[in-house]
């Protein structure tokens, strides 16, 4: 069977330290075929010229500052792949990330959605975030936020199909877009498969988004609050 074409979501804002490192982990990937979308959402800096410099490597678009939900909506409008991850411009993949996600879904037809683990990569002079330190390994069938410490929404591969039946990244959730995603898929009834993979590498770099706290707990919040009043609204 012929590996299906990957669509690759890489959205970016002023991202100019990290994002060729990010673009180039995806170049390296062995096996299946796959486009790089990167979405530069506003950015002020050297971003832009970043970009420019993998010529046709990569499919490039921009837009005005609006939020990683909005940049990673606008790929999901131009992909064309029939499977679909996404990548956030200071992280890395290993170069197996691909080929792993993709047998799996090829040997799998019933699953909708692969997660994976993912490994922190502190750089010197960082602090590990406050989320970090309190992970824990979920329990069978656990279906709390907390899982996605372990399997963090990041590590995502879904077919084409989950986003047509779950619709778009919500740009109402701060920092919890994702986290709202996968929520919803599970109520909808998407098959989710865990894998006891390394998929990710997290670069904790004391700049990173997460470190706002309150920001992620609001954004938590409003996830499981949407998901409390669709249980209602079915009920």
């Amino acid at each position: 069977m012929a590996d299906p074409l990957v669509s690759v979501l890489l959205p970016v804002f002023n991202g100019e330290r990290f994002l060729a490192d990010a673009i180039e982990s995806v170049l390296n990937q062995r096996g299946p075929r796959r486009e790089i979308v990167v979405i530069d959402d506003g950015s002020t800096d050297s971003t832009t010229e970043v970009i420019a410099g993998f010529g046709a490597r990569v499919r490039s678009l921009r837009q005005s500052n609006r939020g990683p939900a909005a940049a990673r909506n606008t790929g999901l409008k131009v992909a064309r792949g029939g499977l679909i991850t996404w990548i956030d411009h200071d992280d890395l993949w290993p170069r197996d990330r691909l080929e792993i996600q993709v047998d799996f879904l090829q040997a799998h037809p019933e699953v909708d959605i692969v997660l994976g683990l993912q490994e922190l990569r502190v750089e010197a002079g960082a602090d590990l975030p406050a989320w970090a330190s309190a992970r824990r390994l979920p329990a069978p069938g656990d279906t709390s936020p907390n899982e996605a410490a372990i399997y963090p929404p990041p590590t995502m591969m879904a077919r084409r199909s989950a986003f047509e039946r779950n619709g778009f990244f919500s740009t109402e959730m701060e920092w919890s877009d994702d986290a709202d995603w996968l929520l919803r898929a599970r109520d909808n009834g998407l098959r989710i498969a865990p894998l006891d993979h390394l998929l990710l590498i997290r670069r904790i770099h004391g700049g990173n988004l997460t470190y706002d706290t309150s920001a992620l707990a609001r954004g938590a919040a409003l996830a499981l609050k949407a998901r409390i009043d669709r249980k209602r609204s079915r009920a």
